[in-house]
């Protein structure tokens, strides 16, 4: 069995995680970009109000594999997110894009 283990800034954002087998996540925020999950219709969602710092970077290290994979968005019209592109240090461009009805 493996436990995970999370530790929080004073605004409630993720810094760290590790677990058992000794892997290792560490979160950089952009300090002056907040975004709230978007109003949609269905289940009450008790994040709409909080906003979130968003990823800048995410440092890693999964046993033997290490890296880096750093963070930028963009935004609609209606200050949502349109796409977030994550580059990792090995040069792999992860893009996902945002569509809201």
């Amino acid at each position: 069995s493996n436990t995970t283990n999370y530790t929080y800034n004073g605004d409630g954002d993720k810094i760290t995680s590790s677990d058992l087998f000794g892997n290792t996540q560490h979160f950089d925020y952009y300090p002056d970009i907040t975004y709230s999950t978007p109003n949609i219709t269905g289940l009450p969602n008790p994040n709409v109000a909080k906003k979130f710092h968003l990823v800048k970077k995410i440092s890693f290290s999964f046993g033997s594999f290490s890296g880096t994979a750093d963070y930028t968005y963009t935004f609609d019209l209606y200050d949502r997110i349109a796409t977030e592109k994550a580059v990792a240090s090995d040069g792999s461009t992860v893009t996902k894009t945002y569509t809201y009805f």
